[in-house]
């Protein structure tokens, strides 16, 4: 299987803040086709009234992502199908260089995949300053609107130069598509988030410096028998 067996191939990235405890709240998303180079960028208004993306996601469609999970995040939050085939080039870059010192910038981070593969990306510091500008949350000036978007943009840019560079020599698709089943699963397990017994939380909360010290004591007296 090659990229040009996909009658689409779209490369994506979303913003979204992250409530402490709730879902993602998404912020926008771009999309770029691979082949025509046909772009769409939404802003979480619009977003909110899609039942569904509105490019091509049926099962011809090959979805490209940096860390692909945080994508599905936003498509959980949205109640969106989630795409059947994913290249996560997060997974891809992981494979290549696990084991090897992470000598370049950005480590693992889609900054670090580029520096390794030689593209030009923003700085580390202004990846920072949009971030923190996504997740302070709404509501932006235009101005802020503007710039958030083609924050996204530009990730989508270089994701797709990321796809140039990465898949001749270091993407088997055939196993970068089972890899990237498991970004679908991730975003399911996380959406859904861990079983709580919530009672039982606020008991240990409300007492959680007397159940410290019996802790200690207990261990004092284990620590204390022959």
């Amino acid at each position: 299987m090659r990229l040009n067996d996909f009658r689409e191939i779209l490369v994506v990235d979303t913003e979204y803040a992250t409530p402490r405890g709730e879902p993602v709240r998404p912020v926008c998303l771009v999309a770029e086709e691979f082949k025509t180079g046909q772009r769409w960028q939404i802003w979480q208004d619009e977003l909110r009234h899609l039942a569904g993306p509105p490019f091509p996601h049926d099962p011809d469609t090959l979805f490209v992502a940096y860390a692909a999970a945080a994508e599905f995040s936003v498509y959980l939050a949205l109640g969106w199908p989630i795409p059947r085939y994913v290249l996560d080039l997060y997974f891809e870059f992981r494979q290549k260089t696990n084991g090897i010192k992470s000598w370049w910038p950005g480590g693992s981070s889609l900054l670090g995949a580029c520096a390794y593969h030689g593209i030009t990306t923003m700085g580390a510091e202004e990846k920072e300053s949009m971030r923190a500008l996504v997740l302070r949350g709404g509501p932006w000036t235009d101005d802020e609107r503007r710039a958030i978007l083609a924050y996204c943009g530009a990730d989508v840019a270089v994701t797709r130069k990321l796809l140039v560079e990465m898949e001749p020599t270091t993407v088997s698709l055939p196993l970068a598509l089972y890899r990237g089943r498991y970004a679908r699963a991730v975003a399911c397990v996380e959406h859904a988030g861990v079983p709580i017994d919530t009672e039982t939380l606020g008991r240990i909360e409300t007492n959680r410096i007397e159940i410290i010290e019996q802790l200690v004591r207990a261990t004092d007296v284990l620590g204390s028998t022959p």
